[in-house]
């Protein structure tokens, strides 16, 4: 990367911020951002120097997707501010996708309980399963993914000596609907798939409000790498045990949320 003189980039974000937040438009700046956001892997199809709206949704991308010097997520609010152009410009991780340690945790913690199987089977029940049910205050019998999925982000965050951000529920359905995590609709994820990375907690709705959901171990070329409790490796709506699985991306209905 060429060395450019700080004081002449720091003009540049001062300019940009101000043509962004302004109104103002500035075409050899704005094709300045829609190279640097396509350089990142957005999918924007041109670099016109107009701020429309493919524009302001693939910065929002990039802002979902990134963190500034200091490891903390970019704001979400279409607006380039120092912290974005700065992660724009080209620090040594400028342009790559950072995955919180609350995510990486929860996803090994969700690897070592593959094997894990119901005692008897198809029968919600089992020392492993009753202790994942407990976790969200309920006994053995219970149709137990949400709880498995809570319990992998409850042993993550006392890793982090945090609190578990996630919903405690035993129903995915509503973990989706009272999450106040970033919700990535479906729709959202089949334009944009460079959203789905490690950690992130999938939903899919069944008949009524029965659902199911898992943790996101990959992705790559439309096929999801998970792992899954209250699961079956036949996929069959009715599982016995803990197992890593791939699905499709067209197969997931609901959508993705991902916690900080």
């Amino acid at each position: 990367m060429p060395v450019i003189d700080l004081k002449l980039k720091f003009l540049t974000m001062e300019k940009l911020y101000k043509t962004i937040t302004c109104g103002e438009l500035d075409s050899p700046l704005v094709r300045l951002l829609q190279e640097k956001l396509i350089q990142a892997g957005s999918d924007l199809k041109r670099v016109d120097g107009l701020f429309g709206e493919n524009t302001l949704y693939a910065v929002k991308i990039y802002q979902r997707t990134h963190f500034d010097m200091f490891g903390k997520p970019l704001t979400v609010d279409g607006i380039v501010g120092p912290q974005t152009w700065g992660c724009l410009y080209g620090g040594q991780n400028g342009f790559a996708t950072v995955t919180p340690p609350l995510l990486t945790f929860a996803v090994l913690i969700a690897l070592g309980e593959i094997g894990v199987r119901e005692d008897p089977p198809y029968s919600n029940r089992g020392p492993e399963v009753e202790k994942y049910l407990s976790c969200v205050g309920l006994g053995p019998t219970y149709p137990w993914c949400a709880a498995f999925v809570y319990y992998c982000f409850k042993g993550a965050s006392e890793k982090l000596n945090r609190a578990n951000p996630i919903v405690k529920t035993a129903s995915s359905m509503n973990h989706w609907s009272k999450s106040c995590g970033q919700k990535i609709k479906v729709e959202e994820a089949r334009r944009y798939p460079q959203l789905i990375v490690p950690g992130l907690i999938f939903f899919i709705r069944r008949k009524g409000w029965s659902g199911h959901t898992g943790i996101v171990t990959g992705y790559s070329n439309g096929i999801i790498s998970t792992v899954e409790g209250n699961a079956s490796v036949s996929y069959s709506g009715k599982g016995d045990g803990v197992v890593a699985l791939e699905r499709r991306l067209e197969s997931i209905n609901v959508g993705f949320i991902k916690y900080r």
